[in-house]
């Protein structure tokens, strides 16, 4: 059964799906600026569109949470694309990182300087997930209160 998949390893079945955790999160046509204060990380706003394309062992928040709900610790590769509109003018430092139940993931850090409005990131980490952790995405500008906004992401999960 499907809930059984949760406590058993199932590979290289015919008709069944390998049981390998992971999931993939999009984000399209965000509007909703991630409003920022100097150096202070902060969730990315979603304004509710993030969307899970497939997962396994996984669930998908619309607000950008992915939430581990195997039994089994497992290691996982984490893979994101964001897309982004600096808003204000100048030029400003931004940091994005990963968190994993709230805690900033030491080395997660993406830093860029723009001065132009458009922009697109990738970023790449790993770590241990027990179940019920979950990954989010946060930002940071250094230096000024210029917003950002996340139009689109793509991240992917994967043990």
């Amino acid at each position: 059964s499907q809930a059984a998949t949760y406590n058993f390893d199932i590979f290289a079945n015919q008709g069944l799906l390998n049981s390998t955790s992971g999931c993939v999160m999009t984000l399209t046509d965000n509007t909703n600026d991630t409003n920022l204060t100097n150096g202070v990380p902060t969730k990315v706003e979603t304004d509710g569109l993030a969307v899970a394309q497939a997962s396994v062992r996984f669930t998908v928040a619309t607000d950008g949470r992915c939430t581990y709900v195997g039994t089994k610790q497992v290691y996982v590769s984490i893979h994101a694309a964001i897309g982004y509109d600096k808003q204000g003018s100048g030029n400003d430092n931004y940091v994005f990182y990963m968190y994993k139940n709230g805690t900033q993931l030491t080395g997660s850090q993406t830093k860029i300087r723009t001065n132009s409005n458009d922009g697109s990131l990738t970023m790449i980490y790993g770590t241990l997930m027990e179940e019920n952790d979950y990954i989010e995405v946060y930002v940071e500008v250094v230096g000024s209160n210029d917003n950002m906004l996340i139009k689109d992401w793509q991240v992917v999960i994967r043990e």
